[in-house]
């Protein structure tokens, strides 16, 4: 397993990519479901919700750590010095295949 995360989640044997629309289409949907029903239950229960972007997280985790830290009324000095175990996956790829799916949906 890498350090970086990237083996993290294998379910299958490594292969290379293959762009399916339909079925970036069904995990969209699956996605979108999901934060209608939490953005729903956070409204329910009155409680705003703080967001967290995948990116900036990426970027900058211990900023990002520190803002949930401060968020949660906690010592944001707490974050200094971690070092994530995983990294951002998406490449040149990624980006290229969201462009498209946009594009084509």
């Amino acid at each position: 397993m890498a350090l970086d995360g990237s083996e993290l989640e294998r379910l299958a044997p490594p292969g290379e990519p293959v762009y399916d629309a339909d079925e970036l289409r069904k995990h969209v949907e699956t996605m979108t479901g999901y934060d209608r029903d939490w953005n729903a239950w956070f409204q329910r229960e009155g409680i705003e919700p703080m967001c967290v972007d995948y990116d900036a997280l990426a970027a900058d985790p211990v900023r990002t750590v520190k803002e949930i830290l401060g968020r949660l009324g906690r010592d944001r000095a707490a974050a200094d010095g971690i070092v994530p175990g995983v990294r951002k996956l998406a490449d040149s790829e990624s980006r290229d295949w969201v462009a498209r799916y946009r594009s084509e949906c």
